[in-house]
This record gives C-alpha cells, sequence and structure tokens, in this order.
C-alpha cells in the first residue's frame, strides 16, 4: 500500500473516532419541566421514603386481621391405687375484637397513611423546589459566562490593538502587559463561571436521580414575563394536611385507650373436649369465658398521655400556621422588592453598558486608548451587568420561594 493511501486511511479512521466519541459523549438535554418531573419520580430519597406509604398499609391491614385463635392439646395421665389410666383433650381459645378498640386502631391506621401521604408531598414539593432553584442558578451562571466570553473578546480585541500600536511606537509595553494581565484574569473568570456550570450540572443530575455518568445539559428557558406580581393566594390546606392526619391519628388512639377501660372477655374454652374412656366419666365437655375486670388499672396513664398528645398537636399546629403565614409574608415582601430592584437595574444598566460598548469600539478604532480608564470602564461594565444577573436570579428563588410557601408544589409524588 502506497504511504500517500496508508496517511488518508489514518487520518479517515482517527476522524472516525472522533466523530463516534463524540456521538457517544452526547449531552442529554432536559427543560425545567421535564427535570421537575424526573426528579418527582426518581429522585433517590423520594424513591424510598414511598416505602413508608406500603408499611402504614401494611399496618393497616394488621389493625383489620383478628386475632387467631389458639388450639390446645392435652395428653391425661390419672393415677387410681395401683391403676393408671390415660386420655386426651383439645381445647379452642379465642379473643373476639373489643367493641371501640378494634375500629379504632383501624382509623389510628388509616389516619397515620394520611400522614405519610401528606409527608411524602411535603418531600416532592422540596426536591421540585431544589430543581427549579439549580435551574434558575444554571441559567444564571450561564447568563453570566455570555458576559464574561464578551469581556474576553473585548480585552483581546484592545490587546491586539495595543500590539500594533507598540509595534508603531504608539504605545508603551507597560500598557500592553496591563492588557494582557487583565486578559488573563478575564479568562480565568470564565473558566471559574465553566467549573461553576458544570458542578452545577452534575448537582441538578443527582438531584433528579439520574446517573453519576449522565451528561446533562438544560436547555434555556422560554422567554417569560416574570415581572408580573404573582396573585395573593391563602395558603394551600394540603400544608396542614399531616398536621389534619396526625390530629386524626391521636383522636382514635384516646378512643382505643378509652375503651380498653371497659371489662372483655376471652373465650378460653370454645370449646374443650377431653376423652377417657378407662374413667367413670369417659367424655368431658366444657366450655370457658375469662372476663377481664379492670379494678386496679382503669388505663388511666395511657388516657392522660394519649390527651397529652393531642394537646401537644394542637399547639404545634397553631405554631406550624403562624410559620406559614410568616414565611408566606416575608415571602411575598421578598418578592416584591427583589422585583422593583431588578426593575431598576434592568433600566439603568442597559443604556450605559450600550453606551460604554460604543465608546470601546471607537476607541478601539481610532486609536484613543486610555488603558487605564477602558480596563476600569469594561470592569465597570462587566460588574453592573453582573449585578442585573445576580438580581435576575434574586428575583426568580424569591418567586419559587413564594409558591413554595403558598403550597403550589403540593401534589402526589
Amino acid at each position: 500500500m502506497k504511504p500517500g493511501i496508508r496517511r488518508q486511511l489514518g487520518a479517515l479512521a482517527v476522524a472516525v473516532a472522533l466523530l463516534t466519541r463524540a456521538g457517544a459523549a452526547t449531552a442529554d438535554t432536559y427543560d425545567v419541566e421535564s427535570l421537575v418531573r424526573k426528579a418527582r419520580s426518581d429522585n433517590p430519597e423520594l424513591v424510598a421514603a414511598r416505602f413508608d406509604r406500603s408499611a402504614a398499609e401494611a399496618d393497616l391491614r394488621t389493625a383489620s386481621a383478628l386475632e387467631n385463635p389458639t388450639l390446645r392439646l392435652e395428653w391425661l395421665h390419672m393415677q387410681e391405687d395401683r391403676v393408671s389410666r390415660m386420655g386426651f383433650g383439645a381445647g379452642l381459645a379465642w379473643t373476639p375484637p373489643q367493641p371501640g378498640v378494634w375500629g379504632a386502631g383501624k382509623d389510628e391506621a388509616r389516619a397515620k397513611i394520611e400522614v405519610v401521604k401528606a409527608d411524602l408531598r411535603e418531600r416532592a414539593a422540596a426536591v421540585e423546589s431544589d430543581v427549579r432553584k439549580l435551574c434558575a442558578a444554571i441559567d444564571s451562571v450561564r447568563e453570566a459566562e455570555q458576559l464574561a466570553d464578551r469581556s474576553v473578546a473585548t480585552r483581546k480585541s484592545l490587546v491586539e490593538a495595543l500590539a500594533r500600536r507598540v509595534d508603531r511606537g504608539a504605545s508603551t509595553r507597560i500598557d500592553l502587559v496591563t492588557a494582557r494581565l487583565s486578559l488573563t484574569r478575564a479568562e480565568r473568570d470564565r473558566d471559574l463561571l465553566a467549573l461553576e456550570h458544570a458542578r452545577g450540572l452534575r448537582e441538578l443530575a443527582m438531584v433528579v436521580g439520574l446517573p453519576a455518568s449522565t451528561l446533562l445539559e438544560l436547555r434555556a428557558p422560554e422567554p417569560s414575563d416574570e415581572s408580573d406580581p404573582l396573585p395573593l393566594t391563602a395558603p394551600s390546606p394540603q400544608l396542614f394536611a399531616g398536621d389534619r392526619g396526625r390530629a386524626e391519628a391521636a383522636q382514635a388512639s384516646l378512643s382505643k385507650e378509652r375503651a380498653r377501660r371497659y371489662p372483655w372477655l376471652q373465650l378460653a374454652s370454645l370449646p374443650r373436649f377431653r376423652v377417657n374412656e378407662q374413667s367413670s366419666y369417659p367424655l368431658d365437655f366444657a366450655v370457658a369465658v375469662d372476663v377481664t375486670l379492670p379494678i386496679f388499672d382503669q388505663n388511666g396513664g395511657r388516657i392522660d398521655k394519649a390527651r397529652a398528645s393531642i394537646a401537644k398537636l394542637e399547639a404545634e399546629h397553631r405554631a406550624h400556621a403562624t410559620a406559614v403565614e410568616g414565611a408566606l409574608g416575608i415571602a411575598r415582601l421578598e418578592v416584591e422588592r427583589r422585583r422593583d430592584a431588578l426593575a431598576y437595574l434592568e433600566a439603568s444598566v442597559a443604556p450605559l453598558v450600550k453606551e460604554h460598548g460604543a465608546l470601546v469600539e471607537a476607541a478601539l478604532k481610532n486609536g484613543e486608548l486610555d488603558i487605564p480608564a477602558v480596563l476600569a470602564a469594561d470592569d465597570a461594565a462587566v460588574r453592573a451587568q453582573r449585578d442585573v444577573v445576580e438580581a435576575r436570579l434574586a428575583h426568580r428563588l424569591a418567586r419559587i420561594a413564594l409558591l413554595r410557601s403558598q403550597g403550589a408544589y403540593l401534589r402526589s409524588p
């Protein structure tokens, strides 16, 4: 084979390998809503927490089941003088469910299922809030990266213009070195933002429940007007579903303990049958009932404990309602202030940045370069634009917190 053909085939093989690697490393692209749906389905903590519901449903089946009967088998040996006689017996015992105790136990188990469901909704809402916050932070970093790219491009143009001026003797090496140092700092900032972007995507993948090796890419959000105030809705009743379930479970527990104060029976022999053919009475048949008499203990301690639990839950519900109202008021206030601050920055910074860009372009074109002034002005412009980006992120996070406080994310996981 000719060397030229061999080189061409080698180059083709390298190209195919690179294309294959590039295809294999293609990132999966998601938007915010698809990530939220996936997180509510596959988040590792939510997946583990769903077994609590299965356990609570199993507790309901246990509380609904009747107690198993007891079968007693007897071997009888009776000695009369020097003659021994033998026989056998069998007895069946069973404790029927006590009225009030059995029904209250089932009610308590049902209420605990509702508590578990409410806790699952709360966990899922927290996961959704975390996903939306991470997506907002990643979008903010992406905006900051775009600003950093423009800043690097401006400084590269400045370095190139200064290099030409130094060659002509119109500028000094000090100006060129200063510009190159500024370019190095801008490139470092851009690299740090790229690292923050990659780290945010990895963290988002873990929260969503994707494998650690997944290359995740977040689709740019659709343009939306987030300056409109959110409706002033009342807190969702779902916020207090857990409180209601715990209160119902505690009330059922109190009813159960009250019912246990009263006498109840056990069918000790239902029936009992014994056989001894050598006895004067070969057949022995008996029915017996055991009755518990609450004389020394009328279950007062457990009743008082159940009452104390109810009082504690009522106090906790009042504290929870106060905390929800307070958090909702703070979230509304923060959204209003963040929205006003963002509107002010956008209105103030945008025209100044536009004018700054035109001035820098004119300075590069005309060769009128005051290096310290240009670099200081560009740094100020970048900082101002970063302030806008951070204000936009703070506003988005405040809106997410407000929706979270209202209970907007509470739905079945």
